[in-house]
């Protein structure tokens, strides 16, 4: 948080000369500054105490960043472990060396503020928070000082696939690829949830999963169409003990980075631009909403409060009105 000396470059950091004595200087706002002595030396060895104490309290919020890694993280879902990685080693480098109580709602605001990426700062606020929220329940933080902080304004994700869009991935993907995209469509699963589909999932009356992000069972009766793209995904090579619906070839359900590999390759071959496979998922509910109704949608999306559901669906809706004459 505190910029690099420039000069007495040979002093401890938080260690400065003013007034005529030496002072230790805390690295957060507001800075406290803690008289030392004028005697450089018994400076130097209070400075010590100083840090000492300070590093026997109760450890950095670096220390509780990796505390959660160790602990928390394990439990969520792979993609998330994935970014939540890169997000923890974001904060860590601006917050990590200060204590957790040291931190406060205006540090926050200004990491939010000065960030060059407004939409992933607010990420990784959110996941400073929730490291804070166990801190607090492990009593190694009095405050969440990411509480009450405005975030940056993001403009929603709009992008909706047209069916002639769809049918173009479709077209160009291989069948394995191209059974994803049918499952997926007429099932709205979020992409972990439906890559680990096991076969013993599936049902005489439907298609049951447990929600990764929510935790809250789901089940999806069958249709024709459903019925038909999974079978087609059945008969995919894979090896023969493998448990699960859409594996990849060696009958292992595909990673996050192996998946999305895939799907670019698809998205370019086709030359349909801005889609991403979230889209789909997006679609699906917007479609369901649209001919059946939002509670409809809700139930499929396995969303716990119907406005997550109204708020995928509102975004792209797109309605064509009549011209003035």
């Amino acid at each position: 948080m505190g910029r690099k000396r420039q000069k007495d470059k040979s002093l401890p950091p938080r260690m400065h000369w003013k007034n005529g004595a030496w002072y230790h200087v805390t690295s957060m706002q507001p800075r406290r500054w803690t008289r030392l002595s004028a005697n450089r030396a018994e400076a130097t060895r209070k400075w010590a105490e100083i840090e000492a104490r300070q590093q026997a309290d109760d450890g950095t919020v670096g220390d509780l960043l990796a505390r959660y890694e160790k602990s928390i993280l394990p439990s969520k879902a792979e993609k998330t472990q994935i970014e939540y990685r890169r997000q923890l080693s974001k904060l860590k480098a601006v917050f990590g060396s200060a204590k957790p109580d040291d931190i406060k709602p205006h540090h926050v605001a200004q990491y939010l503020d000065m960030h060059a990426y407004p939409t992933t700062a607010n990420r990784e606020v959110a996941l400073l928070s929730a490291v804070y929220a166990e801190a607090m329940r492990w009593g190694l933080a009095d405050n969440n000082p990411c509480r009450g902080i405005r975030r940056n304004k993001e403009k929603p994700r709009d992008r909706y696939i047209e069916d002639a869009e769809l049918e173009a991935l479709r077209r160009v993907a291989n069948e394995r690829i191209k059974a994803i995209i049918d499952i997926a469509y007429l099932t709205a699963l979020r992409k972990g949830d439906l890559l680990n589909l096991r076969l013993s999932d599936l049902y005489d009356d439907w298609i049951q999963c447990r929600v990764g992000k929510t935790g809250q069972e789901v089940r999806i009766g069958w249709s024709d169409a459903l019925r038909e793209a999974v079978s087609r995904a059945r008969k995919l090579p894979r090896r023969a003990s493998s448990m699960y619906l859409l594996a990849n070839r060696n009958g292992q359900p595909y990673t996050v980075s192996g998946f999305d590999t895939e799907w670019k390759k698809v998205v370019a071959k086709s030359g349909i631009g801005d889609v991403h496979f979230h889209d789909i998922r997006a679609k699906a509910l917007t479609d369901i909403a649209r001919d059946r109704g939002r509670d409809a949608a809700q139930a499929l999306a396995a969303h716990l409060v119907g406005e997550t559901t109204e708020a995928y669906v509102r975004a792209r809706e797109k309605h064509v009105v009549a011209p003035t004459r």
